[in-house]
């Protein structure tokens, strides 16, 4: 191995290390909309699914590389956490606020309003992918989805 070859893999190495000590995640915040979500749990998945996705495709649409915490994350598994978030669009938008502040990239799910819900709704925000230790500070307050 080359000397150069030997310097990347050493970074490389320093790199998972420091990802492994403060992980990189996706934080997908769902509306607490309990008694649409009781009845129609494939439809929160669905929504959940497009906060996922929606991160790659407006970087994609963007024609934005990804940084070298996103390249991680992608090649590592992915790692999301869906969090039952407030029951108002503004309670999503403030959270949206907060990360965006502080650098975070996220995305509002709005469902077009053709099934489950009878008109344009925001449904739920998607978080990152960004650090365990960026994350959890605006978070925290939310319970894991059950």
């Amino acid at each position: 191995m080359s000397e150069e070859e030997s310097g990347k893999e050493d970074q490389k190495q320093e790199y998972h290390a420091s990802a492994d000590a403060d992980p990189i995640k996706q934080i997908i915040v769902v509306r607490d909309l309990r008694k649409i979500w009781k009845a129609h749990p494939g439809k929160m998945a669905g929504q959940v699914a497009h906060a996922a996705a929606w991160f790659a495709c407006d970087k994609a649409m963007a024609g934005v590389k990804l940084t070298p915490d996103e390249t991680y994350w992608f090649k590592n598994g992915a790692a999301k956490i869906v969090k039952r978030g407030p029951e108002t669009v503004e309670g999503l938008q403030e959270i949206q606020n907060q990360a965006e502040s502080i650098g975070v990239v996220t995305h509002l799910v709005v469902d077009h309003g053709k099934t489950v819900f009878k008109e344009r709704t925001i449904t739920c925000l998607s978080l990152g992918p960004a650090r365990v230790s960026i994350l959890d500070p605006i978070v925290r307050p939310f319970p894991l989805m059950n």
